[in-house]
């Protein structure tokens, strides 16, 4: 943010950068890198499984043969008979199990959306965390820089017998403070380095280096809580998720009443007996379904349905919760954004003759102390104010379920 550093005198950008990483391409490695994400993948491979296994007809054909000697005093003989059965499900269980196994499809790859949506977030708010610990750094070196410079002015000025001892130990003091600030902001910026690497899904020791633009989200008005309401409600993929897994349920309930209607037998059959009769004929058998009539599968299945529909309604309120407070948030540090630009010809015409008085020894240096403190601690408000706007924004779509995937990413929504 070359902005800031201009209000701290105009101190030089460092080059950070071996392994320049963009918000694109973080997020497209983690979506390729991710073991959550394969999974989810795999889960919806399983329940497309599941589906063809439940979509296929469960009962074969089924080929009975059987043979045997007649023998008696005056001949021996030989009789044989084939017979072929089919098991007919009389209530279409077989549709319904699909039906039912369809659902899971949708649930599984509903689930797969709140993964891949998360894990996009994730990504997002650790790539900004890192970008505002970047430009800390670079605040508190280029303050650290001017400390130093200013201590080794006021030395040659008490050389020269234009300073005191006394303005010396004050501006050594602020430059060992200001050393200390930014060794403290070296640390830090090592630590979110290395959750970027993690939620990208790289080693830590790979060092990556955000190299975007921190910047504030544009300054379009925040749509109004019906609208941010209705939204999440049409994109949240927890909702779909438990839209789809309630749908699911009642396929079950569906499949579960129909496994109670027997399946009927059918068969015909042909017999041969001592090599002079033959009998054509066909059967069939039907259970009586007196005692199992899947009383436990049906009663299971109802309970689901229930136990989903108090749970949507439990997280359809967590949800708008959420949408209300990022709201909230995003707004505050906004306005918080428009307040602190206000500042910012003021506080660039003051670093600029603050630079001019030193120059000229016009200035004590604990005046220049003041306003380099002054300029540093606006960097580092306005700073602050982006970043909590670029997260309270990350927050907001994902409260909506809009937050933006990578533009390579051909999963099914």
């Amino acid at each position: 943010m070359k902005w800031l550093l201009a209000l701290v005198l105009s101190w030089p950008l460092h080059a950070f950068a071996d392994e320049g990483l963009t918000l694109d391409a973080a997020l497209r490695t983690a979506f390729e890198r991710s073991p959550a994400l394969a999974e989810a993948d795999a889960a919806v491979q399983a329940a497309e499984a599941r589906a063809l296994a439940a979509g296929t007809y469960p009962f074969n054909p089924e080929l009975r043969g059987e043979a045997g000697a007649r023998t008696g005093p005056d001949d021996t003989a030989a009789d044989w008979g084939i017979e072929i059965g089919q098991t007919i499900e009389l209530a279409g269980q077989t549709g319904k199990r699909e039906s039912a196994a369809q659902a899971e499809v949708k649930r599984a790859r509903a689930e797969r959306d709140v993964a891949r949506r998360a894990l996009a977030a994730r990504v997002r708010l650790a790539y900004l965390e890192a970008c505002r610990a970047r430009d800390l750094l670079q605040i508190e070196t280029a303050q650290a820089a001017l400390a130093r410079e200013l201590a080794g002015t006021v030395e040659r000025r008490l050389e020269a017998g234009a300073a005191t001892r006394l303005e010396l130990n004050v501006t050594r003091t602020e430059s060992g403070r200001a050393e200390a600030r930014a060794r403290g902001a070296e640390g830090r910026y090592r630590v979110v380095r290395g959750a970027l690497a993690e939620a990208v899904g790289l080693a830590a020791a790979v060092g990556v280096e955000p190299v975007d633009v921190l910047k504030a989200p544009d300054d379009a008005p925040i749509p109004s809580m019906p609208a941010l309401l209705a939204r999440a409600k049409e994109h949240r993929p927890e909702l779909l998720t438990l839209n789809t897994a309630r749908e699911a349920a009642q396929r079950r309930v569906e499949a579960a009443e129909s496994e109670a209607v027997p399946d009927l037998g059918l068969s015909a059959f042909v017999q041969r007996e001592g090599g002079r009769e033959t009998i054509v004929g066909g059967g069939l058998s039907l259970p009586l379904p007196v005692f199992d009539r899947n009383q436990g599968g049906v009663a299971e299945a109802h309970t689901e349905v229930a136990r989903l529909g108090a749970k949507s309604a439990a997280i359809s309120l967590r949800i708008e919760s959420q949408v209300v407070q990022a709201a909230a948030e995003l707004a505050s540090a906004m306005g918080a954004v428009e307040a602190l630009r206000g500042n910012m010809a003021t506080l660039e015409e003051s670093a600029n003759l603050l630079r001019q008085a030193a120059e000229a020894g016009k200035i004590a240096p604990s005046e220049v102390l003041l306003v380099r403190q002054q300029t540093r601690d606006a960097a580092r408000e306005l700073l602050e104010a982006v970043a909590e706007a670029g997260r309270a924004r990350v927050l907001l779509d994902l409260a909506t379920g809009t937050t933006p995937l990578p533009p390579d990413d051909g999963k099914e929504q």
